[in-house]
């Protein structure tokens, strides 16, 4: 299926390339999810850098996966290949290695792209939460007490700025309302750490007592 998909987009390509300069190739590549190579990944934009050599950012030619994009002679071999998946609600700047392009003029073929599950949801699973270097160290679901008073005291606590916070609460748990890069569940003197919150995340009490209010909190 794909060798068929390749010789008709191939075909079309050829006609393309009627009108552009005749020093120029063109490269394909081939996005798919690693968990399931059957399952093509749209949407995407394609960035390569050789060397001190970066290339245009190239957007997809279909839907399907395949992408196309120019490259000139001598820019050929091992190219670093960076893969913008914010469109499929994934990391802005995922670095997916090197791949080799060899000329086969006047087409040249990229190999296979492969995207770890979790990466985008079409992979599987959801894209991991945004962690800034002010939470390297900080251990999701750990502890402490101390009082700090407003969000903007307790997300300083962190080195973050306040982002919300659910107020008047009460009960055990409490079902997290918004995305957040750290959440803070405060009972008593005492907080409860969780770090890459997602709105609906059941968030738990520090302590056995009735949460008071949870702040969330921002890398910027």
């Amino acid at each position: 299926m794909r060798r068929v998909k390749f010789g008709l987009m191939a075909a079309v390509l050829m006609i393309l390339l009627g009108a552009r300069s005749a020093s120029a190739r063109e490269a394909w590549g081939y996005l798919v999810c690693e968990s399931d190579p059957s399952v093509a990944v749209p949407g995407a934009v394609l960035t390569f850098t050789q060397g001190s050599v970066v290339s245009t950012s190239y957007a997809p030619t279909g839907a399907d996966g395949w992408y196309g994009f120019m490259l000139y002679p001598g820019n050929f071999g091992l190219w670093s290949v960076s893969i913008d998946l914010t469109a499929q609600g994934g990391s802005a700047n995922y670095d997916a290695g090197q791949v080799n392009i060899v000329e086969t003029s006047p087409l040249s073929f990229v190999p296979t792209i492969t995207i770890p599950a979790g990466i985008i949801p079409l992979c599987g699973g959801t894209p991991p939460p945004p962690v800034c270097e002010e939470l390297s160290g900080v251990e999701d679901g750990s502890t402490f007490c101390g009082n700090l008073g407003n969000p903007r005291n307790e997300c300083a606590y962190f080195g973050l700025v306040p982002a919300g916070k659910d107020d008047g609460l009460t009960g055990q748990s409490h079902e997290a309302s918004m995305d957040a890069d750290l959440a803070l569940v405060k009972a008593g003197t005492c907080y409860k750490v969780y770090v890459g919150v997602s709105a609906g995340d059941t968030l738990a009490t520090p302590n056995g007592q009735a949460i008071s209010h949870v702040t969330y909190c921002s890398c910027e």
